[in-house]
C-alpha cells in the first residue's frame, strides 16, 4: 500500500497455522512497504516517458518519438535491403477552420483524423502527429507505389467521414493532403526523406489540396516551398530538419 493506494499483494505461506512470528511480520510489512515505494516509483517512470513520447491531444506519438522511429526503420530498411516509405498528411484549410469554427473545432478535427488513420493502418506503421495540423505516417516494407495507395485510401476516408465542420469548409468538407516519398527511390537519408515528402505535399497544396501525391525529382526546387535545395547526400541533423507546411 502506498498512501492509502493498493499497488499489489506479497503472499507468503507456511503449512502451519500461526507459523509467522510477530517480529517476521514486522520484517514483512516494511519489505512490502518498500515493494509498494519501488513500484510506484517505476509506474511513475513509465508515465514519464509515454508522456514525453505522446502527443497530448490526439493520443498518438510526436514529433520526437516519430524520429526516433524513422532512424530505426531506416537502419533496419538499409540492413535488410527492403523498402521504407513515409506519407506526410495536411488538414486542408486548417486555418481557415480556427478561424471560423474556434480552436475547440480544430482540435476536435485533429483527434477525429488522428483517430481514424490510427484504426486504418497496420501495427507495425508509426502514426505521429508532426506538428500543427501535420501527421506523419511511416511505413516499414512498403514500396512508393504501395505508400501512394495507403494515402490515397486515408484521403478519400478522410473526405467521406461525418465531421461536425465539415460543411463550413471551403470544399464543403474536412480533407487532407498528402506527400508520399521512399527511401532508395527518393533519398538515401532521414532528412532528405522527409524533406522529399515535404515538397510532394506542397505539390498537392498546389493543385488545389484533397490530393496525395508522389514525390518526383525537382519537387523541392519550386520556390513557393521556401526551402534550400535538396541535397540527398547531406544528413542533416534532426533539430534542422524542416518545419510542418503552413
Amino acid at each position: 500500500i502506498h498512501k492509502e493506494a493498493l499497488l499489489g499483494v506479497l503472499n507468503l505461506e507456511r503449512p502451519l497455522p500461526n507459523a509467522f512470528a510477530p517480529e517476521e511480520k514486522e520484517l514483512l510489512t516494511a519489505v512490502a512497504d518498500q515493494a509498494a515505494m519501488a513500484v510506484k516509483n517505476a509506474r511513475l517512470h513509465e508515465e514519464m516517458v509515454a508522456l514525453s513520447l505522446t502527443d497530448p491531444l490526439t493520443g498518438i506519438p510526436n514529433r520526437r518519438h516519430l524520429f526516433s522511429r524513422l532512424e530505426m526503420e531506416i537502419a533496419r530498411a538499409h540492413r535488410f535491403n527492403h523498402p521504407v516509405s513515409v506519407v506526410l498528411v495536411d488538414i486542408d484549410h486548417f486555418k481557415y477552420l480556427n478561424d471560423h469554427s474556434g480552436h475547440r473545432a480544430g482540435d476536435d478535427c485533429l483527434r477525429q483524423v488522428s483517430d481514424l488513420m490510427r484504426k486504418m493502418v497496420r501495427k507495425i506503421d508509426t502514426l505521429a502527429r508532426y506538428g500543427g495540423e501535420e501527421f506523419m505516417l511511416v511505413l516499414p516494407q512498403v514500396t512508393k507505389h504501395e505508400a501512394f495507395e495507403v494515402a490515397e485510401k486515408l484521403r478519400k476516408a478522410i473526405e467521406e467521414m461525418p465531421c461536425a465542420y465539415g460543411p463550413h469548409q471551403p470544399f464543403g468538407k474536412l480533407t487532407i493532403s498528402s506527400g508520399v516519398s521512399s527511401l532508395g527511390t527518393d533519398a538515401s537519408d532521414l532528412g532528405s526523406l522527409v524533406d522529399c515528402s515535404d515538397a510532394a505535399l506542397y505539390a498537392s497544396k498546389r493543385n488545389g489540396r484533397n490530393k496525395s501525391t508522389v514525390y518526383s525529382v525537382g519537387m523541392e526546387l519550386h520556390p513557393g516551398r521556401e526551402r534550400g535545395p535538396h541535397v540527398a547526400s547531406i544528413k542533416p541533423k534532426i533539430s534542422a530538419l524542416p518545419e510542418p507546411a503552413a
